[in-house]
This record gives C-alpha cells, sequence and structure tokens, in this order.
C-alpha cells in the first residue's frame, strides 16, 4: 500500500516538516529510504493530488518528492503547470520540473506563451535555464515565435544559462531574424561570455 496517505499531509499543516510513519521527510538519506519503501509509479498519483492542497507547504512538499522521483513523475507535468499558471511559484515545483527535464520543456514554453508577461513568463525561464543544454534547441526555436510570452521566455531563459559556443555562434547567426525584445536577451547571453564573445560575433 502507498505510505503517503492524507493524513500525512494533514499532520503537516501543524507541523511543518513531512512525516511518514515517523520519519520527517527533508532530504538526504531519510528521504532516500522513503522512496525505496514504495513503487515510484504509485507515489505519483497521491503527490499529485497534493499539488491540489490548500496549503502552500504542502504543495511545496508535493513539487519537492516529484521531483525526487524524476522523469517517471511526467504525469504530474499537468497540475504542475497549473500550480505556476496560478501564481504559485513554488520552489519544490522548481525542482519538480527539472528533475523531469526533457518532457517538461514544452509545457514550460506553451505556459509562458499563455501568460504573455510577468512573473510567470520569468519562472518558466527560470526553470528552463535550469534544465540546461537539452532545453537549448527549443529556446532557439522559440525566439522566432510571434507570441511575446514565448520569445521572452526563451531568451530570457538563454541569457541565464552557460552558453557554449556553438551555441553562442547559433544565436549569432539568428540576430537578423529576431524581433528587437528578443535580440536585446540575445545580446545579455553573447555579453556574459566576456572576451570569447570576440571571436563569434562578426565585425
Amino acid at each position: 500500500a502507498v505510505i503517503l496517505t492524507s493524513l500525512t499531509f494533514d499532520a503537516m499543516r501543524t507541523q511543518q516538516s513531512l512525516v511518514v510513519n515517523g520519519i520527517t521527510i527533508g532530504g538526504g538519506s531519510s528521504t532516500e529510504n522513503i522512496l525505496r519503501l514504495e513503487p515510484a509509479a504509485e507515489l505519483v498519483p497521491v503527490l499529485t493530488a497534493a499539488l491540489a492542497d490548500s496549503e502552500d507547504p504542502v504543495r511545496d512538499a508535493a513539487g519537492y518528492l516529484l521531483g525526487l522521483l524524476g522523469p517517471v513523475a511526467e504525469s504530474a507535468l499537468g497540475p504542475l503547470i497549473d500550480r505556476v499558471e496560478r501564481r504559485d511559484l513554488g520552489a519544490g515545483y522548481l525542482y519538480a520540473f527539472r528533475r523531469i527535464g526533457h518532457a517538461a520543456i514544452e509545457p514550460l514554453l506553451a505556459c509562458a506563451r499563455r501568460a504573455g508577461s510577468g512573473p510567470v513568463v520569468e519562472y518558466c525561464a527560470m526553470v528552463l535555464a535550469q534544465i540546461g543544454e537539452e532545453a537549448t534547441p527549443f529556446l532557439l526555436e522559440s525566439l522566432t515565435s510571434a507570441e511575446l510570452g514565448e520569445r521572452h521566455c526563451a531568451g530570457a531563459a538563454l541569457a541565464k544559462s552557460s552558453l557554449k559556443e556553438d551555441t553562442a555562434k547559433a544565436l549569432v547567426g539568428r540576430l537578423p531574424d529576431l524581433q528587437e525584445d528578443a535580440r536585446w536577451h540575445v545580446s545579455a547571453a553573447l555579453v556574459k561570455l566576456g572576451d570569447k564573445a570576440t571571436s563569434i560575433i562578426p565585425d
């Protein structure tokens, strides 16, 4: 039977910590022990349901634990995106998106597209930057999107990333086709390269 029950989350409302069978989950070996006790696939629906809890710490903890499960938690992406669209921008969700990885990239860009501007777009950009290199092809493509939110998200994510030389060259090659807002983000990304940018940017 799944050991993470609604009672677990009820307890967390008052204790501000997640307690399962007498073990407090907060990272390290105790968390790893809990995750070994149950099949990951059985934990995902329970943690996904907790994303709709009325208490912030419960939702954030559920996001964190989904992150610990990694790509197997892909089915939680819809509810995680829903939390972001409600401007519930917890660190636990960020961790979940980052650990789920590749499957989260397009939903995050779509979320930014719908939001258009503001903290949701910035949050999506931060997450995509942390997902790292596997997001780069999607970000390069989204720089030319007709939707402001998607362009801004992609540009901001690239600006927050540590660019590799081939990515920087691809950005320079796309500059003539970009709208002004996207060019601004690309410029910010290239500035971070410092002296290395001089060999990439044509005279």
